[in-house]
């Protein structure tokens, strides 16, 4: 089957000659070996490129499936059944009206146990296409699809948080700036007959549903595939200007967060109804920073740094970043990491790592394969 490269400025398959694995070489890896991880589930084509993760309150674990590799099979959402492990796909998702297509990214679930995904319609239309998409749930059956917030770029990561749905959008696209925000929606604004409408990007800082702005730091990434002049604002570098991707809460209600872009690390502080303070720079030690998970027993934030293939924990009490895992070019067939991007606890002691295999220059992870994975950390051992 051939894959088709959706992402268009987005995302650039090209093999690059960082570091590569040849058929029967063993890729580099680092880390505590009891750390090691391992394969939790591999997709067919169907699911060709798996991206968001969210669990409902009876452990049901559902997963987006962008599908930005090879858009022979349109976005949709699967879920794993808690009871018995069984996967299957859980509902296609809507198409939109003008680009007939769907993408699927960040997922967030609500007290009445309804779905949230993030419809990151820029990869076939960055003028405000996309939107936020209720998939309203009934005794665990898929009712309809609704629309709740419009006029967005790029949203990415969602969460529900006291009485609200908060969601990172990783591009502003305001002219001569690399802007990112994170906003937030309450519960009683989230209505399918009058969806919220965003105010333009160059407006943000006057929308009463932003809550923070960083910017994105272009990082001098050297020569790609022989490119020596190739400079971040190249348009087939156009992904590494992205910001606020990832996004957690830990359990004084701080919010962290991490731009695609540069990798830096960042942190909002609550100050009472709904509001947060700006934006607080705590690491810029990694390159790329996606996923973002809180790790409730260690109290500790887990990162994706995707184009270093690695997992990272940021020790809150210690202000401390640490490295948990890394590995050289690999297809994931065996657990391995291949190109982590969304992480999610499952429980107490294990990490839940989305591999979206869908690398940009400078990556480790060089090129697509038919291989399509998660894989699983297990932290007791």
């Amino acid at each position: 089957m051939s894959r088709k490269t959706v992402y268009r400025n987005i995302l650039l398959f090209t093999a690059i000659a960082t570091i590569s694995c040849t058929a029967g070489e063993k890729p580099w890896v680092k880390g505590d070996p009891n750390h090691r991880p391992k394969l939790f589930k591999q997709f067919g084509e169907i699911l060709n490129t798996p991206d968001g993760l969210a669990k409902d309150t009876e452990g049901n674990i559902y997963l987006s499936a962008v599908n930005g590799v090879d858009s022979s099979y349109s976005g949709h959402i699967w879920r794993m059944e808690k009871a018995t492990g069984k996967w299957s796909v859980f509902s296609p998702c809507r198409r939109h009206p003008e680009t007939k297509a769907a993408y699927p990214m960040g997922l967030a679930v609500d007290p009445e146990g309804n779905l949230y995904y993030a419809d990151a319609q820029y990869f076939a239309d960055n003028d405000y296409k996309s939107r936020i998409m209720r998939i309203v749930i009934h005794n665990g059956e898929p009712q309809r699809i609704e629309p709740v917030v419009e006029h967005i770029k790029l949203p990415n990561a969602l969460r529900w948080h006291d009485g609200a749905l908060y969601f990172t959008e990783s591009f502003f696209n305001v002219p001569e700036k690399y802007q990112s925000g994170i906003y937030r929606i309450a519960a009683s604004a989230l209505k399918a007959d009058k969806p919220v409408q965003l105010l333009d990007k160059a407006h943000a800082s006057h929308d009463p549903y932003c809550i923070g702005i960083v910017e994105t730091a272009l990082r001098d990434r050297g020569a790609a595939n022989g490119k020596s002049e190739l400079k971040p604002t190249d348009p087939s570098l156009h992904i590494y200007t992205a910001g606020c991707d990832g996004m957690d809460f830990d359990r004084d209600g701080n919010l962290y967060t991490g731009s695609f872009g540069d990798g830096r690390f960042w942190v909002l502080h609550p100050q009472g109804k709904g509001h947060y303070s700006k934006p607080q720079l705590l690491s810029e030690e990694i390159t790329c920073c996606d996923g973002i998970c809180y790790d409730a027993k260690r109290h500790r934030i887990l990162l994706t740094a995707a184009e270093q293939n690695a997992i990272y924990a940021w020790n809150i009490a210690d202000k401390r970043m640490e490295l948990i895992w890394a590995n050289g070019d690999t297809n994931g067939a065996d657990g391995l990491l291949d190109q982590p991007c969304e992480v999610m606890m499952i429980d107490a002691d294990r990490v839940l790592i989305v591999n979206i295999d869908a690398p940009s220059p400078f990556m480790v992870n060089t090129q697509p394969d038919e291989v399509h994975t998660l894989s699983v950390i297990d932290f007791s051992e």
